[in-house]
C-alpha cells in the first residue's frame, strides 16, 4: 500500500508507468524506481512493452518483465528444449532457462482457453541482451518472468533498460503467433 504509481503519457501512442517505493516484500526501498513503457507500433498494432529499472546505489545488472498468475486454462508454448508446454496442471514448479542455452528462440506463445492466443518475443534481432526465462506452476497458475541484463561490468551501473518484448493478440492458434515471430526473425528488423 506504500509504494505508488505514476503515468505519463509522452504521445498518443504511449503511455509510461512509474513505480516507486518498492518492496520485496520483506525490504522496502524508497530511492529505486521500476518503469514500464508501453506504446502501440502503429504499422503492426504490436505492444511494444520496454521495462527499466533505477538505483541509487551501483550494481543494477538486469530487469524483469513479469506477467502473473494467468488462468488455469490458458497453456504456454515455449522453444525449450525443441518445444514444450507449459500448463498449469503441471507439478508446482520453478525453471529458470537461458536463451540461448535452453530457450531455443526469444518467443512465446500464450494459448487462449478455447483459441486464440498471444505471442510475445525480444526485439533483439542484433542479439545485444543476454535474456532469461522463469516460469512458474504453482496453485495450478502459471507465472512467468522475462529477465535481460545490462552490458558487464555490472559494479558501477545505477541504471538499465531491458530490451523491447512485442506483444500482438491473434484470433485462432498459437502457430499464427509463431508464424508472426518468424516473420519478423526473419524480416529486414528482425
Amino acid at each position: 500500500a506504500q509504494s505508488a504509481i505514476s503515468f505519463e503519457r509522452p504521445d498518443d501512442r504511449t503511455v509510461v508507468l512509474t513505480y516507486r517505493d518498492l518492496t520485496d516484500g520483506k525490504d522496502r526501498y524508497p530511492d529505486e524506481v521500476y518503469r514500464l513503457r508501453i506504446e502501440v507500433e502503429e504499422e503492426t498494432g504490436d505492444l511494444l512493452i520496454t521495462p527499466s529499472a533505477e538505483s541509487p546505489r551501483p550494481g543494477v545488472y538486469g530487469v524483469c518483465l513479469q506477467i502473473g498468475r494467468l488462468r488455469p486454462a490458458v497453456s504456454v508454448e515455449a522453444p525449450i528444449w525443441d518445444g514444450m508446454r507449459i500448463t498449469s496442471d503441471m507439478p508446482d514448479c520453478l525453471w529458470h532457462n537461458q536463451w540461448p542455452s535452453f530457450w531455443d528462440f526469444q518467443f512465446l506463445a500464450l494459448n487462449g482457453q478455447e483459441q486464440g492466443a498471444f505471442g510475445l518475443w525480444a526485439q533483439d534481432g542484433r542479439f545485444d541482451y543476454y535474456k532469461s526465462l522463469f516460469f512458474m506452476v504453482r496453485d495450478g497458475t502459471i507465472s512467468l518472468s522475462l529477465e535481460s541484463f545490462a552490458t558487464p561490468p555490472f559494479d558501477t551501473l545505477r541504471s538499465v533498460t531491458s530490451v523491447t518484448w512485442r506483444l500482438q493478440a491473434f484470433d485462432r492458434h498459437w502457430t499464427q503467433a509463431a508464424a508472426r515471430y518468424r516473420a519478423w526473425r526473419d524480416g529486414p528488423n528482425g
